[in-house]
């Protein structure tokens, strides 16, 4: 998805979505022989989280800290639930 389209599904204006890149809130975005960014549906996914949590007050830092605690749980469920049923049928 370019940028352009990225605007239109988040809401975010195009340099918002690149000052969030910048501050490496989402990750630099692939790029077209072009050099037009290329964002993939995780980096949009992130992009309205951030939007959201923009709008309720949170600030950046909090948001990214949000954000670092989602990635960790969904790292660490899936993990702890294997852990868990290989203990339970032994």
């Amino acid at each position: 998805m370019l940028i352009g389209q990225v605007a239109q599904s988040t809401g975010l204006s195009i340099d918002r979505s690149r000052f969030y890149e910048k501050q490496a809130l989402v990750p630099q975005p692939q790029r077209t022989p072009a050099r037009y960014r290329v964002y993939d549906e995780q980096d949009v996914e992130r992009l309205r989280f951030i939007s959201r949590a923009q709008n309720l007050g949170f600030s950046l830092q909090e948001v990214w800290d949000s954000w670092r605690l989602r990635l960790t749980m969904e790292t660490v469920a899936p993990m702890c639930e294997t852990w868990w049923r290989q203990r339970s049928f032994k």
